[in-house]
């Protein structure tokens, strides 16, 4: 059967190759989505059209969002031009000095004080970006292109990276082993982990698809139908239906699934 299905109506031309996703965790039909030079983009009913939200952003350039999981008002947007933050849904944007230009912010949804940023490795910060500390042993040479927290746990983390497969965390990030049985493209550009199940996580890759584990990292298998050669930038879960995944891909756009990716 077809599982994945482009979702693409009022975004622009779907080869773009940065489509990064976040779902609202308060309400699953309002997605927002930065496809690659074109800002943000805004769907209120699950992904079926979407419409721009730029107002205060001064580049089109957004590579990440992120969504504070304990206010849905609250966006953050790394850019080009540094850190921007929303207070109202993404009507507005403003620009936030943090010293972190082109980095990736991950939002701890048990704490949104507690910050992540990846890129050229991982730091944390427990007091919202004021104090900043490395995350990396067993990370150090890797090219990290992903990160993903477990949900419920401040202590078990997920890193993807370029050529080397899927870390692992499970003591918050001080140190990290492979996860990699079963995963045939080691090339892990997105990740997801399941709001509901924290043993259940996804990883997209350049060129190979998607995979999926059931048992935390320990095994992968493929969930490609429809996706099969493309490059999945990000993955995004319903948080209120883990059967529903979005995929943001370099050919098709953003792409949805409602069986789990089978």
């Amino acid at each position: 059967g077809d599982s994945w299905q482009a979702v693409n109506s009022g975004l622009p031309d779907t080869w773009y190759y940065n489509f990064d996703l976040v779902v609202d965790p308060h309400n699953s039909q309002v997605l927002y989505a930065a496809p690659y030079s074109h800002g943000v983009f805004k769907s209120i009913n699950g992904g079926d059209t979407w419409s721009p939200i730029n107002t205060g952003l001064t580049t089109s350039y957004v590579f990440n969002l992120a969504i504070d999981p304990n206010d849905n008002q609250v966006l953050y947007a790394g850019t080009g031009d540094g850190l921007f933050k929303s207070s109202n849904a993404g009507i507005t944007w403003n620009y936030v000095p943090n010293g972190r230009t082109g980095n990736v912010l991950v939002i701890d949804p048990s704490n949104s004080q507690t910050l992540y940023v990846y890129g050229y490795g991982i730091s944390k910060s427990v007091n919202s970006g004021t104090v900043w500390i490395s995350i990396n042993n067993g990370l150090t040479d890797k090219s990290i292109r992903a990160f993903a927290l477990a949900p419920g746990s401040t202590q078990i983390l997920y890193a993807g990276t370029y050529g080397s497969g899927v870390f692992k965390s499970t003591n918050g990030g001080y140190s990290w082993s492979a996860v990699n049985i079963g995963l045939t493209d080691m090339r892990v550009i997105s990740l997801a982990v399941d709001p509901s199940n924290s043993q259940v996580v996804y990883a997209g890759t350049y060129g190979g698809g998607i995979f999926k584990s059931i048992d935390g990292g320990n095994y992968w298998s493929t969930v490609n139908t429809g996706l099969s050669g493309l490059w999945v930038i990000s993955l995004a879960i319903d948080p209120t239906n883990s059967q529903v995944v979005y995929a943001g891909t370099d050919g098709m756009g953003i792409c949805k699934t409602v069986s789990g990716g089978l």
